[in-house]
């Protein structure tokens, strides 16, 4: 590195030492410090400077805005996951960092300078969303912040990142909503005869997600062994045009085999049947993907679409005020209050727990890495399996009768 020390007048020192180029735009950094004293001054203060960007501890000034930050760490961390060479995160998570950065944090704190950046800032930003957001989307932009300023801390931008110690809103929990049996079936026949039949029958009957529903292929299932295995996964990309993408399973549970039930396996030979005669019938206009699930001619559906449809099935919107209905009734759904689709995937689990099937094997049924989350997760099915057991070990040891 160039770095001097030059006399401008007496008792006055201008030092001046080489930076490493500007992490945003790449180009060459050089900075002054004016030093009014002694000579010596000037050199201990070259020397203590020196050590501070060895040890990385310098921080450099830069008229870069939280905005250029941001920008510059989505566009790095793209690049990285189009590399794939141990890449981590899914294009999903990459779409979800943009939205949320490029669609509330730059419009908001994009203009303030970087270093100076308060925590104060960004709480005011957080409170002011509140009046438009939930809490959850507030901390889900917080989390892209944070990061997106820690890379700033590791570029040198900042000392340090103002977002850890910002109060963030805590998201109220949701409590978990599952079917009962009755209610279960109740959905089954009203999506019957609908696109939504079998996507709602897979996800009540193997608990998988829309999006491993959705990227399940004929080659995935063996209908004469009565199994499936989840290979793949579909993504959304994006909220427009078709960004859907294909991904292998986060986890090494999450690529596993799901029996199936003998109404399962005869209700997917029916499907297949009268989808192979779909395919016949479009020739080569059919999109040859093997997709389970498909649109009308082979292509993969958008999991956004089954999950706006699956909400108009389970709460129909009222209809429009018209001459004749100026107040139109609204209309009733088949549940007795609404769902979201991932609640059939915790219905699938309830039920299980509840008939007494081993918690390590609804794990293994839902891809969850470990046995321990599933029993944080459908705790409020235990506390019954627990006075059965009780009650099973008093029989054993006491009679039926005591037992009772």
């Amino acid at each position: 590195m160039s770095n001097r020390i030059r006399k401008v007048a007496r008792q006055h020192y201008i030092v001046t030492i080489e930076l490493k180029p500007d992490p945003m735009t790449g180009k060459r950094r050089r900075e002054s410090h004016t030093v009014h004293g002694p000579r010596d001054q000037a050199e201990a203060l070259c020397s203590q400077l020196l050590v501070d960007i060895q040890r990385g501890e310098y921080v450099a000034r830069s008229s870069s805005t939280v905005a250029d930050v941001c920008r510059t760490w989505l566009n790095k961390k793209s690049a990285a996951m189009a590399a794939k060479n141990g890449q981590k995160g899914s294009p999903r998570t990459l779409e979800r960092y943009k939205s949320l950065l490029n669609g509330s944090v730059i419009p908001s704190l994009g203009a303030w300078p970087i270093q100076k950046l308060t925590t104060e800032h960004i709480e005011a930003f957080y409170a002011a969303s509140l009046e438009h957001v939930s809490a959850a989307t507030v901390h889900h932009r917080h989390v892209a912040l944070q990061q997106a300023l820690e890379y700033a801390v590791k570029s040198h931008l900042i000392a340090t990142n103002p977002a850890k110690d910002a109060d963030v809103p805590e998201a109220e929990h949701r409590e978990m909503r599952f079917l009962t049996g009755e209610e279960a079936a109740t959905l089954i026949a009203a999506a019957t005869g609908t696109s939504l039949e079998v996507p709602v029958r897979l996800a009540l009957d193997t608990g998988m997600r829309l999006g491993e529903i959705l990227g399940l292929r004929w080659s995935d299932v063996s209908l004469d062994a009565g199994r499936l295995t989840v290979n793949q996964t579909v993504l959304e990309l994006s909220s427009a045009g078709t960004g859907l993408d294909f991904k292998g399973p986060k986890t090494k549970a999450g690529r596993r085999t799901i029996a199936l039930a003998s109404p399962t396996v005869a209700f997917l030979r029916e499907h297949k049947r009268a989808q192979t005669a779909q395919r016949l019938a479009m020739g080569p206009g059919w999109a040859s993907n093997d997709l389970v699930i498909c649109s009308a001619c082979g292509e993969p559906v958008r999991p956004s679409t089954v999950s706006r449809h699956f909400g108009r099935l389970v709460n129909p919107p009222t209809p429009k005020a018209t001459r004749r209905t100026p107040e139109p009734e609204p209309k009733s759904g088949p549940l007795s209050k609404p769902c979201r689709f991932h609640d059939l995937r915790h219905t699938h689990a309830t039920l299980a727990l509840a008939a007494g099937m081993p918690v390590k094997v609804v794990s293994q049924r839902l891809g969850h890495t470990k046995a321990s989350f599933t029993l944080d997760v459908y705790a409020h099915v235990l506390p019954k399996q627990d006075q059965e057991a009780a009650d099973t070990v008093a029989s054993a040891i006491y009679g039926t009768a005591h037992a009772l």
